[in-house]
């Protein structure tokens, strides 16, 4: 798959705890299971009963079996807001709020002329590492599992 991808990620058990990534230049790889609703699986036999089954930071609930890469532009990511955190998630990639952010109760990232002083390290023109003169976005590689979506021909 290529192209944008509004990616939900979970912070919490409610709805209301997501973060929407709008990633782009996304492409997803990964192995359907023989159902054709699974990417990866649940992880039974890597979770602890003494722990009720419940996942930690030792144990995942579910086995990886996909991974994908794509970036988030400075801009887009200027606009999603990390509750938890009172700020950007712009300001959550430079990680620096005090050198990065604009000092507002909900932070977003600082601006010079106009322009974001958070340099990415990705220039979406190109898909390539950043250059002195373009530096607008901040890639990403990442391992997932899916679920519960039923994939057919």
């Amino acid at each position: 798959m290529d192209g944008a991808l509004a990616m939900p990620i979970f912070l919490g058990s409610s709805d209301a705890a997501a973060l929407v990534l709008p990633l782009r230049n996304v492409r997803l790889r990964g192995t359907l299971s023989a159902s054709g609703n699974c990417i990866g699986s649940y992880n039974a036999a890597g979770l602890e009963p003494t722990n009720l089954c419940q996942p930690d930071a030792a144990h995942s609930s579910f086995v990886n079996g996909g991974n994908g890469k794509a970036f988030i532009l400075l801009e887009e990511a200027d606009t999603v807001l990390v509750q938890q955190l009172d700020e950007s998630l712009c300001v959550l990639l430079s990680g620096d709020a005090a050198r990065y952010g604009n000092g507002a109760v909900t932070a977003h990232c600082k601006r010079t002329a106009g322009a974001n002083d958070f340099a990415g390290g990705w220039c979406s023109t190109t898909n390539t590492a950043a250059t002195a003169s373009c530096h607008d976005a901040v890639a990403f590689r990442f391992d997932y599992a899916a679920g519960s979506v039923k994939i057919t021909n």
